[in-house]
């Protein structure tokens, strides 16, 4: 085979995401389906946001999970650090085809009344489409490049607090 044509194969296999299907890789942040991109309440601001779902998985098998707000300047994205967060924090291992997360609740930004930190190990399957679509509990993710850089600090802060 050609290297031209390797060169085609491999980005046949990459599929829309940049990531490889075949091989599965999940590193990076993934963003929730269907969030709603609003207008800041003032003229003056610049850009949109949106309450969304951020889940990270680290190269080193660290998983973040996080509910926060995502700012969007045009196409660039970025995680908001002055909005509530709720952080779950865990570890995820692929075998063969197929790849376990478990992670428990760290922290809340607003803290509800009765509620035990760390919260109960939880375990769920995750399930890579070949679209470039990941699927976690019924809810739909696709690949955010954009947001790795954000997520990957806010994984590093919260394993050195909660250490």
């Amino acid at each position: 085979m050609s290297s031209w044509a390797l060169l085609v194969l491999t980005v046949l296999l990459a599929g829309p995401s940049g990531v490889g299907a075949a091989a599965g890789n999940l590193e990076g942040a993934w963003l929730s389906e269907g969030t709603k991109w609003e207008s800041p309440p003032t003229d003056t601001a610049r850009g949109r946001f949106g309450y969304a779902t951020v889940i990270y998985f680290g190269s080193d098998g660290t998983l973040l999970i996080l509910e926060c707000v995502v700012n969007r300047l045009h196409e660039h994205l970025g995680i908001s650090h002055g909005d509530p967060q709720v952080v779950s924090l865990g570890t995820w291992r692929q075998k063969d085809d197929e790849t376990v997360a478990s992670f428990r609740l760290v922290e809340r930004t607003v803290k509800l009344v009765g509620e035990q930190l760390p919260g109960t190990l939880e375990q769920v399957k995750v399930r890579r489409d070949r679209g470039g679509i990941l699927r976690v509990n019924g809810k739909v993710y696709r690949r955010e490049r954009g947001l790795d850089e954000d997520a990957a600090e806010i994984t590093q802060a919260v394993r050195s607090r909660i250490r």
